[in-house]
């Protein structure tokens, strides 16, 4: 009996939801203000946590500013200025080394020189003086030609839609700082070399009465540095279009209707190269009409008698390393995940696990 009653006084002490069976006290307690506050606290701190739960559960969605947007745009600019600056600094406001030239010793240094104060011209630096067959300045127009004409071809392939040019306007602003900050940066190191070498070009008597300066920057060659790295740019993307498009599933990255992700690739013909995809003759002669324009500016140099052989080979391995190195750092502007097929399929692959590894052994 007494077990009963214990056991009837142990369930008098659980929640009842009927509140009119439950004892007064305990009815009176749950229905006190101090109760009431506690338990509007639990449900706001259930509701509260579970609202983190989804709003942790869903992507989170930060508002770009304009100026994190169009930073990286800025900041390129700013340094294509800044190497502008020292440029036009190096080259116009900084005297050139004077070597000892024999015949001509009066600028260089008289005790580096000495032993040739008595010596004649060497027919070495005594070529004519020549008009040159190509300005600097044709390096950079022809450059831009060839670039705008690969991509009009592959615009007029691709026919897009006047609503689609500010998607493709995108690329073709990256595109342009990347030239215009690897070719600068080209020749801001070459205008330095020069300077501090102070090489005399074949041409030199006949030369240095009219401009001393530029007759004694042979080494290296701006015109081959300037020419070979615009030109190799534009030959590593047509390469890199026709490596791309010969893969099984490029066809599944670009729709025609959607030029909002257009690969980069497809500006440099890559919708031609998937057509002919197996005319390896045709892309080998494509690439050799490309290398015509620098190569014929390199001979020009040597023979209008403005610069040594080493000077234009030195010009051109500048101009062609520049032009290595800005392709690779602004490729992750120009392209996406799905156009670098190797590192999709690397990234695709699952991770090692035991399992992995006991069903590889």
């Amino acid at each position: 009996m007494s077990g009963h009653n214990h056991k009837i006084s142990f369930l008098s002490y659980l929640p009842n939801p009927d509140r009119n069976s439950m004892e007064p006290e305990k009815a009176s307690s749950l229905l006190s203000p101090e109760n009431a506050i506690k338990n509007d606290n639990r449900e706001k701190r259930s509701i509260n946590s579970c609202d983190l739960q989804s709003r942790m559960s869903q992507p989170s969605i930060i508002p770009q500013s304009p100026w994190r947007k169009y930073c990286h745009i800025l900041i390129d600019y700013a340094v294509f200025a800044i190497f502008y600056l020292i440029y036009y600094i190096v080259d116009y406001r900084v005297s050139v080394h004077h070597q000892c030239i024999p015949g001509n010793v009066q600028n260089a240094n008289p005790s580096d020189c000495a032993h040739l104060l008595n010596n004649t011209k060497t027919p070495l630096l005594d070529f004519p003086l020549r008009t040159a067959q190509v300005p600097i300045w044709y390096t950079y127009v022809f450059g831009a030609a060839h670039w705008l004409f690969i991509i009009l071809i592959s615009l007029c392939l691709l026919r897009p839609k006047l609503k689609d040019f500010k998607f493709i306007f995108c690329k073709l602003e990256a595109l342009f700082r990347k030239v215009l900050v690897t070719v600068m940066l080209s020749q801001l190191v070459v205008v330095c070399v020069k300077n501090y070498i102070g090489r005399p070009r074949p041409n030199y008597y006949n030369y240095w009465p009219n401009d001393t300066p530029d007759a004694i920057s042979s080494f290296p060659s701006g015109h081959s540095s300037s020419t070979f790295c615009i030109q190799m740019l534009l030959i590593y993307h047509v390469v890199a279009a026709m490596r791309w498009s010969q893969a099984p599933d490029v066809q599944t990255h670009f729709v025609r209707n959607d030029f909002r992700n257009i690969p980069v690739h497809y500006l440099f013909g890559a919708m031609l190269w998937q057509k002919t995809r197996n005319l390896n003759g045709l892309h080998m002669l494509v690439i050799g009409i490309l290398m015509v324009w620098p190569l014929f500016v390199c001979c020009t140099r040597i023979y209008d008698y403005y610069h040594h052989y080493d000077d234009v080979v030195c010009g051109a391995a500048l101009g062609t390393l520049f032009a290595s190195i800005g392709f690779a750092i602004f490729d992750n502007q120009l392209c996406t995940g799905h156009e670098r097929h190797d590192q999709a399929n690397y990234l695709t692959e699952p991770l090692l696990n035991e399992h992995n590894v006991k069903n590889a052994v």
